[in-house]
């Protein structure tokens, strides 16, 4: 419970007002102690009943409350800077995620894609929010599966900024924060563009290539003398699976990965070129990954960073994955999805807090481990995180007897909400 308390100080206890803060505690504590449904209700119910704030309070503060969630951002992550992330360079992720909602008059909401029940041949569209999310890909010290910490967010509007632009200008923010750090942010193939927008000295992108992209060769050297402007660009190229098809066994080398969990080998190569992302030229490198069985199938990604080897890009992409491992467990085990408001700004607010909460699981774990002599060592799940968490707040909340050695009814009451409403 120390842990706790001292984590959420450090946190936010300067990026909002002392009411606001005491609020703000009251939030993550509830989300956090809860395992049902997590509407404003249900959560309000199970504050502690000396500090409970009324429901209007409660409800107003999420709509109403003169609070920013990018300074809550900010906090979070000069802290995990500070406590949490390694030396050096970072790698980080972004995507966006279809945030299911209900009701006509959620502010922002609309149809989107729905990319679990969508397929190849067959776009499944559903209401809700569309949430685009920036996150470090961080490698936990007592080992496992990397975990991606969100670092911030926003949400896509019909009519406003793209998610890309929108991307952009988290990446922005994100080196306002940390200026000292140089980042690598690996994306899916929606984002590519995203190497052609002006970013921060020292932030590499990352990312796929899709099938049609136009590609140029590197502009010829300049003869001796030669008169006109320099040119910017070579002649056009074939297409990524002609360039591919052209490349001579000489050029393909062999190397070690890891693919889902095990040690692989696959044939990379590179070759830089020119390409037109958003309308400006930019040198990347492109990457030829196949697999020596099957050397006709072959996939393609780049790197802004023409120092790069095609081995560090494909192990880079892989570790991609655990963004979308965060968007389960936050609408999973947290029930990110379940607030229902509709008046703006609260749904973006609800959002931001859903993902802060999950941040929170992981600090508390990191904080406490490194308290724990015995140590963990070996994969440890979000759910089994939330669970030891969840296990100290009910503890310091609910268990603790009073003078006569008896637990109080409220306390009792508390407990019989709580597991008769539990997923």
């Amino acid at each position: 419970m120390e842990i706790w308390m001292t984590l959420l100080v450090s946190l936010f206890s300067s990026a909002v007002t002392a009411p606001g803060f005491a609020q703000l505690a009251h939030d993550f504590s509830a989300w956090i102690r809860y395992p049902g449904r997590h509407t404003w209700t249900h959560l309000w119910r199970i504050m502690p009943a000396d500090q409970q704030p009324s429901y209007a309070s409660v409800v107003g503060w999420i709509r109403c409350g003169h609070w920013d969630p990018t300074r809550l951002w900010e906090g979070w992550v000069q802290w995990a800077d500070a406590h949490l992330l390694p030396a050096g360079d970072l790698l980080g992720a972004a995507d966006d995620t279809l945030w299911h909602k209900t009701g006509r008059h959620v502010a922002h909401a609309g149809y989107w894609r729905d990319a679990v029940r969508s397929t190849e041949t067959q776009v499944v569209k559903a209401w809700g929010l569309n949430v685009v999310l920036l996150v470090v890909i961080w490698s936990p010290p007592w080992g496992g599966h990397p975990i991606a910490l969100p670092i911030n967010l926003r949400i896509h509007r019909k009519g406003g900024p793209t998610p890309v632009e929108l991307v952009v200008v988290m990446i922005q923010e994100v080196a306002t924060w940390l200026p000292h750090r140089r980042w690598t942010w690996v994306v899916d193939s929606g984002y590519t563009a995203l190497a052609g927008y002006p970013l921060p000295e020292g932030h590499i992108i990352e990312s796929r290539m899709r099938k049609n992209t136009v590609v140029y060769d590197l502009p010829p050297t300049r003869r001796r003398g030669q008169r006109g402007r320099p040119r910017v660009r070579g002649k056009r190229l074939p297409p990524l699976s002609g360039i591919a098809a052209g490349l001579s066994a000489a050029v393909w080398k062999t190397v070690t990965v890891v693919l889902g969990g095990k040690l692989q080998e696959r044939q990379v190569a590179t070759l830089p070129v020119i390409w037109y992302p958003h309308q400006v030229a930019r040198r990347i490198l492109l990457v030829f990954v196949r697999d020596p069985a099957d050397p006709a199938t072959v996939t393609v990604f780049f790197t802004t960073d023409l120092t790069r080897t095609g081995s560090a890009v494909v192990q880079t992409y892989v570790l991609r994955w655990p963004i979308e491992v965060t968007f389960h467990d936050v609408k999973q085990y947290l029930g990110g999805e379940d607030p229902q408001s509709w008046v703006d700004p609260a749904p973006d607010r609800n959002v931001a807090l859903g993902f802060l909460t999950y941040t929170l699981v992981w600090a508390w774990v990191g904080q406490a481990l490194s308290r724990d002599r015995s140590g963990h060592h070996g994969h440890l799940s979000f759910h089994e995180a939330l669970a030891a968490l969840r296990t100290v707040l009910w503890t310091g909340e609910y268990f603790q007897k009073g003078p006569d050695g008896a637990y109080a009814d409220e306390i009792l009451a508390n407990l019989q909400h709580i597991l008769a409403h539990a997923s």
